[in-house]
Order: C-alpha cells, then structure tokens, then sequence
C-alpha cells in the first residue's frame, strides 16, 4: 500500500516544484530525487505509535512537504501532544520546541482554548527565520486542584496552517506514582470485539488508577481506587 502513496506523492511535489528546481533536476535527476524524498520525510507529522515501525517515523503529510519544496515557512514541533505526572500542591514543567523546518520566517501565534488556571506558557508569539526553534516553556500548576485528569488544547496558529497540540494533566496524591510502562501487559483475547481481559504485574501492592484510551487520546474506560496486589 506504501508504494502507490509514495509514487503518488513524488509526481505531486515534481508538478508544485518551480522552474529553478525543474532545471536543477534535468542537470541532475538522482541528486533531486534524492531531495524530494527528503521533503517527503521531514514533512511528516511525527507519530509515537510509528516510531521504530517506519523509516521517518511518522505519517505522510503532503502539505508541509509542499511547503519545503516552494521554499515555504513550515511549522514542525518536536510532540505532537504533551502528557505530565504530578503530585498535588507543586509546579512541574515541561517544553514545546516549535521550529521553522521551512524557509523564509515563521510567524506563529499560541492560544490555549479554554484557558484553564493549571496551565501557563512562557510566551503567547514568535517569528522563525529558516532552520531557528523556540522552546515554549509549559508550567503545571496543580495547587488548590483535586487528583484526577486535567486536559485542554494549545493551538499554534502560523496564518499557514494551525496546529492543535492536546494537552494532558494527571495528578496524584500518593508519594510516589510507578511507572508501568517497563510491565508487560498482557490481552486476551486479541483483537476482539466485546469484552477484553487484561493482566499485568506490580513491584508491590497499593491503589491504583487504571485509564484505557483510544486511538483519539479520549477515555474510553476509567476506574479509580483500584487495589493492586503482587
């Protein structure tokens, strides 16, 4: 299936190339092709389900390779959503690298919808020039909140295209919180279509939050106070 999109996508770029890249290509064919396949890979929207499983490492976006090939600003940043763990009564912080992956500047513009009181960022505007990044800082604030799970969306807007950035707050009360993501989590049966059975196995006892989600980041199965036994 990957071979008839990617054709598909090469003879796209050639026909949205201008005169000086098609002069450049009679000149020297492998060398160009060789570019547009690195339009094609670098114009991809990162996606961590694809990471190790394709060569970029992402999903195929013809937009921004577009805008590499016409010498475009093109807006790339370095996640596509941001997850944090915090306790209770503190701040923890967290980066947003945005970047000008294109030419000419990267006016961009941020906007958190719905401002919510848990969520500040360093700075609300920026311009890019070729190759220039900032780094956003997000600050999570989790005092006079209750434990659960915050979320809302950070919007960059370029004028060119806007990209929505999910953002998602857990916050805990315990002392620590275990990372299960070393565990092997076992599912049974697999695929299926009504009921699942999971299992899996903790370092020592306590209460536990247990949040299944879909492809979509939203939750589709939550329980709280969950006691887990070795």
């Amino acid at each position: 299936m990957a071979t008839p999109h990617v054709t598909g996508a090469m003879a796209l770029l050639m026909a949205a190339a201008d005169s000086t890249f098609m002069t450049n290509y009679k000149s020297n064919p492998a060398q160009r092709a060789l570019l547009i396949k690195e339009y094609i890979l670098n114009g991809v929207d990162q996606l961590t389900e694809l990471d190790t499983i394709t060569v970029s490492g992402g999903r195929l976006n013809l937009f921004n390779s577009i805008n590499l090939i016409t010498n475009q600003p093109n807006l790339t940043t370095n996640v596509d959503s941001v997850s944090v763990k915090a306790p209770i009564s503190t701040t923890v912080s967290d980066t947003l690298i945005i970047r000008n992956s294109g030419s000419d500047t990267l006016f961009y513009f941020l906007t958190i919808v719905d401002q919510p009181d848990w969520l500040t960022i360093s700075q609300n505007e920026g311009a890019l020039t070729e190759g220039e990044a900032d780094s956003i800082i997000l600050q999570f604030n989790t005092h006079n909140i209750d434990t659960g799970t915050y979320s809302c969306i950070l919007d960059i807007e370029t004028g060119i295209k806007s990209k929505p950035i999910p953002i998602k707050m857990y916050v805990y009360d315990n002392v620590e919180i275990h990372n299960l993501s070393k565990t092997t989590v076992k599912i049974f049966p697999n695929p299926t279509k009504a009921s699942v059975e999971f299992s899996f196995s903790v370092v020592e006892p306590g209460e536990a939050i247990i949040e299944i989600f879909n492809q979509f980041g939203n939750i589709v199965y939550s329980q709280k106070n969950i006691l887990l036994k070795v």
